[in-house]
């Protein structure tokens, strides 16, 4: 099934990579001596990426729309949240009323078209995270920037910069107990809810956390370990959600960059898609008379 592109009648490169490995909130654990045999080919990495969805808006060719420029460059996009599409589409309805909503997923189109040629393909098409991550991104890379920091840190949705969050204390067992996998969400709230959840079950690696934690430095996570404390929690925290100082934040690009190079072993990093996104986008594309892929563009 071949996916082509579109440049629509209405005319209304990707930044920098942050790269994974890099100091302070992008930090990941150091590589292992066989960081080498770490190397994930391609498929590999696609079988980590086909569970994510996405939304092109499309012609009846199944061609994306670009639907916004840099200078001269064309640029389109495949979203991560399916009412951004939406919005999208109805923008894009009002000059191609035939447009409508395609769904796919990231191993479809990531790396011939979001990691394409850009002058091949006409454009550059790039994956659109929702804004309300990006605001739980930027938040958490700021609360965490070094002091002294002169210039921000920070990501942007138009230029693709997807967050994963993640964090040292935050591991899942497979269903057998056999082996344990390394989650980076593309949602903050699902990492809130994990880390919740094992918080509870006394499951956090590196213990609980306690009031003298220097990541508990909110207001509200402190008032929490203090209350924590009075009710013989014997230190451990009761909040609700992962604190700042324990979030971390990679991005996708980078991540993917980092499975490819081996230069951090990754083999059981876990991409965490949202819950609702797939039931979404499903029901949106069915409202917005689109399709569902099922074959990789070629």
């Amino acid at each position: 099934h071949t996916m082509l592109l579109h440049h629509p009648s209405r005319r209304p490169v990707l930044a920098s990579l942050l790269a994974a490995a890099a100091t302070g909130p992008f930090s990941l654990p150091a590589p292992p001596a066989s960081a080498a045999a770490s190397e994930l080919s391609i498929k590999e990495v696609n079988k980590r990426l086909g569970a994510i969805p996405v939304v092109a808006v499309v012609n009846e060719q199944d061609s994306p729309y670009f639907t916004s420029s840099e200078g001269a460059t064309q640029v389109g996009y495949f979203f991560l949240d399916p009412t951004d599409a939406l919005r999208e589409l109805r923008a894009v309805q009002g000059d191609n009323p035939s447009a409508r909503l395609k769904l796919t997923t990231l191993s479809e189109v990531y790396f011939p078209l979001v990691q394409g040629d850009a002058t091949a393909l006409g454009g550059v098409l790039r994956l659109r995270p929702s804004r309300r991550q990006i605001v739980e991104a930027n938040r958490a890379l700021q609360f965490n920037s070094p002091e002294g920091t002169l210039l921000p840190v920070s990501l942007s949705e138009a230029k693709g910069q997807v967050p994963l969050f993640y964090s040292e204390r935050v591991a899942l067992s497979t269903a057998d107990g056999a082996a344990t996998r390394y989650p980076f969400y593309l949602r903050k709230e699902d990492l809130d809810r994990d880390f919740s959840r094992l918080a509870a079950e006394g499951a956090l690696q590196g213990g609980a956390v306690v009031a003298g934690d220097a990541a508990l430095r909110s207001n509200s996570a402190r008032r929490a370990a203090r209350r924590a404390e009075r009710e013989g929690g014997g230190g451990a925290a009761a909040v609700s959600g992962i604190p700042a100082g324990l979030t971390r934040v990679a991005t996708l690009d980078g991540i993917v960059a980092q499975m490819r190079s081996g230069e951090v072993d990754l083999k059981d990093a876990l991409l965490v898609p949202s819950p609702d996104a797939l039931r979404a986008a499903q029901q949106l594309v069915a409202e917005g008379g689109g399709a569902a892929a099922a074959a990789a563009p070629r």
